[in-house]
């Protein structure tokens, strides 16, 4: 039997599976305690990212990539070939 360990998705801190911590019904997201998720209490359960109310850096990407009409692989692509030139 082994141990899992996650990252919390509001704090970044890392816990274990073999403790408490908290895990979204409606995304899946997983959080080290109940005041990193602030789980909704009605019958959605949903989360903070659920919601919208985290500014993880995934989602802030997201919005980014949206504001330049890019998707994430036409970045990576650009970024790739950037980091190929030398300086």
């Amino acid at each position: 039997m082994g141990v899992d360990f996650y990252v919390c998705r509001a704090c970044d801190r890392t816990f274990p599976d073999c403790g408490p911590y908290e895990c979204c019904e409606g995304c899946g997201a997983r959080y080290c305690g109940v005041e990193c998720a602030d789980i909704d209490s009605d019958e959605d359960q949903t989360c903070v990212d659920c919601r919208g109310e985290l500014d993880a850096d995934d989602n802030l990407l997201s919005l980014a990539l949206e504001k330049l009409g890019m998707t994430r692989d036409q970045l990576a692509a650009e970024y790739k070939a950037k980091s190929q030139v030398a300086p």
